[in-house]
């Protein structure tokens, strides 16, 4: 597995300072990108990190959830696809600013979309009702999810549009996690848990709840 990193923030240095120190000391020589949300330059608190590549982008944040706490929109995955469908790597891990690293990343995921798994929310089975998905109606896509680059050829070949066409018709449900494993699926990929990640408080295996295991290799919703 050859793989590269990519994380959004906006403003928020201390978390992604924490978040890539961790994660470099471990993976020393990963390329890493990190897209600037709309906000200050987070190249002053991250540079020494080293191998890092820095774009700027406007805010991609929708606060039209039905929550009102938001997610990133549809433009979310035009860097994300850019950047996934680099033809020197197999992989991209998406990194959120909240991702606590153990050790170094090794085991080569199972899946497509490969990552921390979890229920939707009660409001959200109108969507799969919407794209006809009766089961397993759990999806991945946080902060330590892996994306083969499967993932990225297949739906940019196929029916790449379908990100804007489910925030146009379905913006109070528009979860970028939930969203990216819809198409997913939509497109006859395989998505699932990935044996390096676990998720602060808990997640599904095989749709059975876990509890965070904090000595796994990446473990997400690790709030400093």
């Amino acid at each position: 597995m050859n793989y590269h990193v990519i994380m959004f923030m906006c403003n928020d240095f201390k978390r992604a300072q924490f978040t890539l120190e961790n994660f470099r000391k471990h993976n020393p020589g990963i390329p890493i990108r990190v897209v600037n949300s709309g906000g200050d330059s987070p190249e002053p608190y991250l540079k020494h990190v080293g191998d890092i590549e820095f774009i700027d982008a406007p805010n991609l944040w929708h606060k039209k959830t039905a929550c009102g706490t938001g997610s990133f929109g549809p433009q979310y995955f035009d860097y994300l696809f850019e950047y996934g469908l680099d033809p020197n790597y197999t992989h991209t891990l998406f990194l959120e600013t909240d991702v606590l690293t153990n050790r170094a990343v090794s085991y080569v995921p199972r899946y497509d979309l490969s990552g921390p798994v979890n229920f939707c929310g009660p409001a959200e089975h109108a969507l799969y009702d919407a794209v006809g998905i009766d089961k397993y109606r759990v999806h991945t896509g946080c902060g330590g999810t892996m994306f083969s680059k499967r993932y990225f050829t297949t739906i940019k070949a196929g029916n790449y549009a379908l990100y804007q066409k489910l925030f146009d018709s379905y913006p109070q449900h528009y979860f970028m996690d939930l969203i990216g494993t819809l198409v997913a699926r939509l497109h006859g990929l395989t998505f699932g848990h990935w044996s390096e990640v676990s998720n602060i408080p808990q997640h599904v295996i095989d749709q059975e709840v876990k509890k965070v295991n904090m000595n796994a290799t990446l473990v997400h919703n690790y709030k400093v």
